[in-house]
């Protein structure tokens, strides 16, 4: 039985591979048999790769600033614990117009791509700014962790990202990683890998 299996598996491979083969030749035929240019098919001019670099940095200072506020309303915070909300959010967000202010200072993606040495420069400056926001939020956190009860404490302590999905609401946003980002087995996880 094993043997038909196999049979059939190997005819498959055989009756398909033609055909894979086929397509692909006519997916590389088709831009000179339809006389389009060699290359993309749409390209952006420079006005519209602005205007995307453009939304594209205030998109992520708009995600940030609804996190805080996710965040803020799944804390469900007392009016005590408002002040020290208040500092933290303040330097957060401060933080994340300073990123957009530098994303909306960066030349649009297109044109002569950035050099290695550009693209470290670029790096470095990036996670040094991420550094100094951490530094700078750091005694706020810590004053307002402070003031959390168990609950509070549970929903800021989730690591932000979870199996690849994408960010919880935990303190881990974007420019705020989580200090211990990784996933515990919980009971219906078994072993890990």
């Amino acid at each position: 039985m094993p043997i038909k299996r196999f049979s059939l598996a190997t005819l498959a491979l055989a009756l398909a591979l033609p055909l894979l083969c086929a397509g692909g030749a006519l997916a590389q035929a088709a831009p000179e048999a339809l006389d389009l240019p060699p290359g993309p098919v749409v390209k952006l001019t420079s006005a519209q790769r602005a205007a995307w670099h453009q939304d594209h940095c205030l998109d992520r200072f708009a995600h940030e600033k609804a996190g805080l506020t996710y965040l803020e309303t799944r804390l469900a915070l007392t009016p005590p614990q408002q002040p020290a909300w208040r500092k933290l959010a303040d330097i957060r967000l401060h933080s994340a117009e300073t990123r957009r202010d530098a994303c909306l200072a960066a030349p649009p993606p297109g044109g002569t791509p950035p050099t290695v040495v550009e693209r470290a420069k670029r790096l470095q400056a990036g996670l040094s700014a991420r550094l100094t926001a951490l530094e700078e939020a750091q005694p706020a956190l810590q004053a307002l962790y402070e003031q959390l009860d168990a609950k509070q404490r549970a929903i800021l302590d989730r690591p932000p990202f979870h199996e690849g999905f994408g960010h919880h609401e935990g303190f881990g946003q974007p420019g705020f990683p989580h200090p211990l980002a990784h996933h515990e087995p919980g009971p219906d996880d078994g072993e890990m890998p």
